[in-house]
């Protein structure tokens, strides 16, 4: 995962598959942020954490946030858990324009159901085009984070791209802004 302590800007980042076993809290296997982190167009997907006791309640799989000054701007948060339980986050920070399993507070954020692909309508499936289907898992093949067709989160980002120091390019290699939209997450 990432321990983001002492805070930084964090672009176009996959943080997927990673796992921990904690026998203290206040930790997560995706991203432990301090204070002062900002998160833009990243992946926190799939991580999984073990808890090795009764009183661990603030263990994570996907996001651990020490203080309410973390920001999170066209993020995924998904398929997170802490043994076999969702939780993606854990703690207050600022999330806009993310796309979260279970949903989040905050500005145009997208509640994604726990299926990664569906047909049933009004929910909103993330459609990853091979994501591990376990969290914490990294040894399946072919794996893939970018988005399928009927994504969501496909041109479904902050449409005011001026401060979010963006790449020209997503981790896919695909433009990151295309006829001005953005595409939520990594890919």
């Amino acid at each position: 995962g990432l321990n983001a302590y002492y805070g930084g800007l964090y672009v176009n980042v996959n943080i997927a598959n990673n796992s921990t076993t904690r026998t203290s809290y206040n930790s997560a296997a995706g991203v432990c942020a301090q204070s002062n982190a900002r998160f833009v167009n990243c992946n926190i997907v799939n991580n999984k954490a073990t808890s090795t006791s009764s009183s661990n309640t603030n263990v994570r799989g996907g996001i651990y946030n020490y203080s309410t000054n973390n920001e999170y701007t066209n993020c995924i948060i998904w398929g997170n858990k802490t043994d076999t339980v969702v939780s993606n986050i854990e703690g207050e920070g600022t999330f806009s324009y993310c796309a979260v399993e279970g949903g989040v507070d905050g500005i145009a954020n997208i509640t994604l159901d726990a299926a990664n692909n569906g047909s049933s309508s009004g929910t909103s499936y993330v459609k990853f085009a091979n994501p591990t289907t376990t969290a914490g898992v990294t040894t399946q093949n072919n794996v893939d984070y970018n988005l399928s067709s009927g994504s969501v989160c496909i041109n479904a980002g902050n449409p005011n791209t001026t401060s979010l120091n963006l790449p020209t390019y997503d981790l896919g290699g695909s433009l990151r802004i295309k006829q001005q939209h953005i595409d939520i997450g990594a890919y």
